[in-house]
C-alpha cells in the first residue's frame, strides 16, 4: 500500500515538474501572446474590409469605414499610407486623402501632392488640397521664429552694351537658415531700384 502511494506521489511530482519546465520554457521560446493574433486580425480587417468600404456607393458603409479609421488611427493610418504609396493601386480616392489629412503628419504632404498631380480629372481637388493644407498647418511655426539670412554676396559677371544703354549682369547668392524645429516654405523676393548718379 505504501509503495503504491509513494509511486503515485512520485508520478504526480514528475508531472508537475514537466509542466513547470514547459511553462518556464514557453517564456524563453517567446510564444506570441494573444494580442499579436488580435493585431493581425485588425490589420487584415482594415486592409480587406474597411479600406474598400471607403469607396463604396452606400454612404452608411463609407461612414462606418471612416469611423473605424478615426477610432483606431494607430492601425488605420499605416494602411492608408500603404494604399496611396502603391502606384499601380487604384485606391487614390479623395476619402483616403481626407483621412490622411486628419490623421497624418507633414511627412505625408509630398506623397499626397504627387498622387494629386497624377490624377486625371483632379477628382475633388479641394479635398486633396485641403488635406495637404491641414497637414501643413498642424506643423505651423509661430511667426516669432523667423528665418535668418546667413550670407549674401553679389557676383558681377559682365557688362553688356545694348544700343545706347549699358547693363550689368550679376548673380546674387544667398543662404537662409531656418532656426525652427520644423521645415517651412520660404518665398524669396528681390526688389531693385535704379538710381541715376549725377556727375
Amino acid at each position: 500500500m505504501e509503495g503504491r502511494n509513494l509511486k503515485k506521489y512520485i508520478k504526480l511530482l514528475l508531472i508537475i515538474q514537466i509542466y513547470m519546465i514547459m511553462l518556464f520554457s514557453a517564456g524563453f521560446l517567446r510564444i506570441p501572446p494573444a494580442h499579436a493574433f488580435f493585431e493581425e486580425q485588425v490589420k487584415y480587417g482594415f486592409e480587406h474590409r474597411w479600406l474598400p468600404m471607403l469607396v463604396d456607393t452606400a454612404p452608411e458603409k463609407r461612414f462606418q469605414a471612416m469611423q473605424a479609421f478615426l477610432t483606431y488611427p494607430e492601425w488605420g493610418l499605416p494602411v492608408l499610407r500603404n494604399s496611396i504609396k502603391t502606384p499601380e493601386s487604384d485606391n487614390h480616392s479623395w476619402q483616403i486623402a481626407m483621412l490622411i489629412g486628419m490623421l497624418g503628419d507633414a511627412s505625408d504632404i509630398p506623397l499626397l501632392l504627387t498622387r494629386w498631380r497624377q490624377l486625371d480629372k483632379h477628382e475633388r481637388s479641394e479635398v486633396w488640397l485641403g488635406a495637404m493644407q491641414r497637414l501643413y498647418w498642424k506643423n505651423y511655426v509661430p511667426s516669432e521664429i523667423i528665418p535668418k539670412l546667413k550670407s549674401l554676396s553679389v557676383k558681377y559677371s559682365k557688362n553688356v552694351a545694348e544700343g545706347d544703354k549699358d547693363s550689368n549682369k550679376s548673380d546674387l547668392l544667398y543662404e537662409i537658415v531656418n532656426p525652427a524645429p520644423v521645415s517651412r516654405l520660404i518665398r524669396v523676393t528681390l526688389q531693385f531700384w535704379q538710381t541715376r548718379i549725377q556727375e
